[in-house]
Protein backbone atom coordinates (compact mmCIF):
# COMPACT_ATOMS: atom_id res chain seq x y z
CA UNK A 1 0.00 0.00 0.00
CA UNK A 2 2.83 2.38 0.82
CA UNK A 3 4.28 1.84 -2.65
CA UNK A 4 0.94 2.78 -4.23
CA UNK A 5 0.79 5.97 -2.16
CA UNK A 6 4.31 6.83 -3.33
CA UNK A 7 3.29 6.27 -6.93
CA UNK A 8 0.24 8.51 -6.50
CA UNK A 9 2.33 11.27 -4.92
CA UNK A 10 4.88 11.08 -7.72
CA UNK A 11 2.16 11.14 -10.37
CA UNK A 12 0.65 14.21 -8.69
CA UNK A 13 4.01 15.89 -8.72
CA UNK A 14 5.24 14.89 -12.17
CA UNK A 15 2.23 14.15 -14.37
CA UNK A 16 -0.07 17.00 -15.48
CA UNK A 17 -2.71 14.60 -16.76
CA UNK A 18 -2.98 12.82 -13.41
CA UNK A 19 -3.38 16.20 -11.66
CA UNK A 20 -6.05 17.17 -14.19
CA UNK A 21 -7.94 13.93 -13.56
CA UNK A 22 -7.78 14.42 -9.79
CA UNK A 23 -9.07 17.97 -10.10
CA UNK A 24 -11.87 16.89 -12.45
CA UNK A 25 -12.82 14.03 -10.13
CA UNK A 26 -13.01 16.41 -7.17
CA UNK A 27 -15.07 18.99 -9.04
CA UNK A 28 -17.53 16.35 -10.23
CA UNK A 29 -17.76 14.95 -6.71
CA UNK A 30 -18.64 18.40 -5.36
CA UNK A 31 -21.27 18.93 -8.06
CA UNK A 32 -22.81 15.55 -7.34
CA UNK A 33 -22.81 16.30 -3.62
CA UNK A 34 -24.66 19.58 -4.24
CA UNK A 35 -27.17 17.77 -6.46
CA UNK A 36 -27.64 15.15 -3.78
CA UNK A 37 -28.73 17.76 -1.26
CA UNK A 38 -31.65 18.80 -3.45
CA UNK A 39 -34.98 17.11 -2.87
CA UNK A 40 -36.03 17.04 -6.52
CA UNK A 41 -34.06 17.29 -9.75
CA UNK A 42 -35.51 18.26 -13.09
CA UNK A 43 -35.27 15.67 -15.87
CA UNK A 44 -32.39 17.67 -17.38
CA UNK A 45 -30.61 17.69 -14.02
CA UNK A 46 -31.10 13.93 -13.72
CA UNK A 47 -29.42 13.49 -17.11
CA UNK A 48 -26.63 15.85 -16.04
CA UNK A 49 -26.21 13.91 -12.79
CA UNK A 50 -25.79 10.65 -14.71
CA UNK A 51 -23.23 12.29 -16.99
CA UNK A 52 -21.31 13.63 -14.00
CA UNK A 53 -21.33 10.16 -12.43
CA UNK A 54 -20.00 8.59 -15.63
CA UNK A 55 -17.26 11.22 -16.01
CA UNK A 56 -16.26 10.91 -12.36
CA UNK A 57 -15.99 7.13 -12.66
CA UNK A 58 -14.03 7.43 -15.92
CA UNK A 59 -11.57 9.84 -14.28
CA UNK A 60 -11.12 7.48 -11.33
CA UNK A 61 -10.67 4.49 -13.62
CA UNK A 62 -8.02 6.34 -15.62
CA UNK A 63 -6.12 7.35 -12.47
CA UNK A 64 -6.19 3.76 -11.21
CA UNK A 65 -4.94 2.58 -14.60
CA UNK A 66 -2.09 5.10 -14.54
CA UNK A 67 -0.99 3.82 -11.12
CA UNK A 68 -1.25 0.25 -12.39
CA UNK A 69 0.83 1.07 -15.46
CA UNK A 70 3.62 2.50 -13.31
CA UNK A 71 3.50 -0.61 -11.12
CA UNK A 72 3.66 -3.10 -13.99
CA UNK A 73 6.33 -1.14 -15.81
CA UNK A 74 8.62 -2.80 -13.30
CA UNK A 75 10.22 0.45 -12.33
CA UNK A 76 12.13 0.03 -9.09
CA UNK A 77 12.37 3.80 -8.90
CA UNK A 78 8.89 5.29 -8.63
CA UNK A 79 10.08 8.64 -9.95
CA UNK A 80 11.35 7.03 -13.14
CA UNK A 81 8.02 5.25 -13.47
CA UNK A 82 6.13 8.53 -13.12
CA UNK A 83 8.42 10.16 -15.67
CA UNK A 84 7.90 7.23 -18.04
CA UNK A 85 4.12 7.61 -17.69
CA UNK A 86 4.40 11.38 -18.25
CA UNK A 87 6.13 10.67 -21.52
CA UNK A 88 3.37 8.22 -22.45
CA UNK A 89 0.63 10.81 -21.77
CA UNK A 90 2.50 13.85 -23.14
CA UNK A 91 0.34 14.03 -26.23
CA UNK A 92 -2.88 14.61 -24.27
CA UNK A 93 -2.62 18.39 -23.80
Amino acid sequence: MEKEEKIIEMLREKNWHFRHLEKLHGELDQSLHRMGRRRVLTPQEEVQKKEFQKKKLAAKDEMVEMVRQVKIAGKADVEKGAKWLSNMTAGRH
